[in-house]
């Protein structure tokens, strides 16, 4: 380690400083070892959702056979069987949810547009606006009252603080020397 520059010597990495290679400063070590795994960047379906991101739907759940049908490892049944069966259920799942959706998504879609858009209409139209007044209406009561306290309340503060300020007292401890003077604030030793 060179004293000097507090950098690793160039002996230590003759390819550095020499004649035969490339030239500048030798690399820095990093004398710290980590105890965590380096870090490594995630795919994109693996990334943890925003917790800030209000709009961020919880993932679905899956429903797939092998998800919700797994048998033991102890008992388990014809590997024919689980074949067929994990046919059953796929196209019957497809069946139900393409006819009821055939039959259902458009009343749905059309009440749920009917919803949010008289959500948006109210928010934008009546809540934001209802807001902002009330805002506005903090601010001038707010003047109101600074001007109200200073006019009738300050003058009341004033006389109390000089009324109070007068007092004037000699307390002394019970068998001991030291006297405190309040109107002075000063601890005398008598």
């Amino acid at each position: 380690m060179d004293e000097k520059n507090n950098m690793p010597s160039t002996a230590a990495y003759p390819q550095y400083g020499a004649s035969n290679g490339p030239t500048g400063p030798p690399p820095i070590l990093n004398t710290h070892q980590s105890s965590f795994p380096p870090a490594t960047k995630m795919a994109p379906s693996e990334e943890e959702p925003d917790p800030n991101d209000i709009y961020a739907l919880t993932p679905h759940i899956e429903i797939a056979f092998e998800d919700t049908f797994t048998e033991s490892e102890t008992a388990r049944g014809f590997d024919f069987m689980k074949d067929v069966n994990s046919s059953i259920y796929k196209y019957t799942h497809f069946a139900v949810y393409a006819t009821l959706s055939l039959i259902v998504a458009p009343f749905m879609t059309f009440l749920w547009g009917f919803v949010f858009a008289l959500s948006h209409l109210f928010i934008v139209w009546f809540v934001q606006p209802a807001i902002k007044n009330t805002f506005l209406w903090f601010r001038i009561c707010s003047m109101l009252v600074s001007a109200s306290v200073r006019l009738f309340f300050d003058p009341c503060f004033r006389s109390a603080a000089l009324v109070l300020s007068g007092i004037k007292g000699r307390f002394q401890m019970e068998d001991s020397e030291i006297t405190l003077n309040l109107k002075s604030s000063q601890i005398q030793n008598v």
